[in-house]
């Protein structure tokens, strides 16, 4: 579902990982209006991301099946709705989301501890630490953060 602009427009983003899609969720995303999210998008994810094994990343396999994308303009006034309704959509949805998200994916007010486990996260903690001291790069959501 998506009515996005032709323009270049601020947007506000929020993705969660979908543990099943079954008949009760498509309900729930199809009970309400969509508006002011100008993309509601579902991606089914598996194959190789849901493979455990040594090439699976700092992250490990996506076990989840399917991924969730809410996108609503960043504009002031639609920004407030933009992030209610995000908010509304995933608690409609709450027995379905896993809690975790791929790294590539996160938004404002998520950590990289939402995309990593302990372990990983205290490993790439301690590279980060070791092979850049001083912070040359840089990420949105950084490891250390």
């Amino acid at each position: 579902i998506a009515a996005e602009p032709t323009d270049p427009a601020p947007s506000i983003a929020r993705a969660e990982l979908l543990t099943g899609l079954d008949a009760d969720a498509v309900e729930l995303l199809l009970a309400k209006p969509v508006q002011p999210l100008i993309n509601v998008q579902i991606r089914h994810l598996g194959g190789a991301l849901a493979e455990p094994g040594a090439g699976a990343g700092a992250s490990g396999a996506v076990a989840e099946p399917y991924l969730l994308g809410l996108v609503g303009l960043g504009l002031p006034h639609a920004a407030d709705a933009t992030r209610a309704k995000q908010a509304e959509v995933v608690a409609d949805l709450a027995a379905y989301i896993s809690g975790r998200k791929p790294y590539t994916v996160l938004s404002p007010g998520d950590t990289a501890a939402q995309s990593f486990s302990g372990g990983a996260l205290a490993r790439l903690r301690e590279i980060k630490r070791a092979r850049d001291p001083h912070n040359v790069f840089r990420a949105n959501y950084p490891v250390l953060g």
